[in-house]
């Protein structure tokens, strides 16, 4: 078979391949849920918004596990916060005293403010309350003690081990009220493939 004809040949099956998109790798706005056998009790049936991730680790809330504390217990000082009864939730075993912010701005956002999915930013509380000053009633945000934490790597290890499954951003869930069941829906839902 001649040369020209080999490579005729490579290009038609070539052609005939589907080329198929590359999987996500991990990015902010993804979530994590746990498996239910994780090991470890703080991740427990845990769901996990990641907010950062880069070379130096990667950062994330978890979104199901309100405290019983209200703002307005935690925030006396802020009076933009101190009338709030939305409870602090529990972002996560590192920095418990470090708060974090996850806004829902149709606008601008709070400055400085990280964007985390669509209209979805992290801030902090100093940020958030100088900026419900500005905005009109009805806000939606939620306020986290602590975040979750890996080194370079690891939360890439964890899911290849299958401790946690990968799904895309979803804006509905961050700001439900009632997360009791949150885990058990969307640990039924096709996670995306990791690469």
């Amino acid at each position: 078979m001649s040369k020209r004809l080999v490579a005729m040949v490579c290009l038609l099956w070539l052609g005939a391949v589907p080329v198929v998109a590359a999987p996500p790798s991990l990015e902010p706005g993804l979530l994590l849920v746990a498996r239910a056998a994780l090991p470890d009790p703080r991740f427990h049936e845990a769901v996990v918004l990641v907010v950062q991730h880069g070379s130096q680790g990667t950062a994330g809330l978890i979104l199901n596990r309100p405290s019983r504390l209200t703002l307005s217990e935690v925030f006396p000082a802020l009076p933009v916060l101190a009338g709030a009864d939305n409870k602090l939730s529990y972002g996560g075993p590192v920095a418990p005293r470090t708060f974090m912010v996850l806004v829902k701005a149709a606008g601008t956002p709070p400055q400085p403010a990280q964007r985390v999915l669509d209209t979805v930013y992290l801030t902090g509380t100093a940020q958030l309350a100088a900026w419900l000053d500005s905005e009109p009633p009805g806000a939606v945000y939620r306020v986290f003690a602590g975040y979750v934490g890996w080194a370079p790597e690891q939360l890439a290890g964890e899911t290849a081990r299958g401790d946690w499954q990968v799904l895309p951003g979803d804006g509905q869930v961050l700001f439900l009220t009632d997360l009791g069941g949150l885990w058990n829906e969307l640990a039924h839902r096709q996670p995306l493939p990791m690469r």
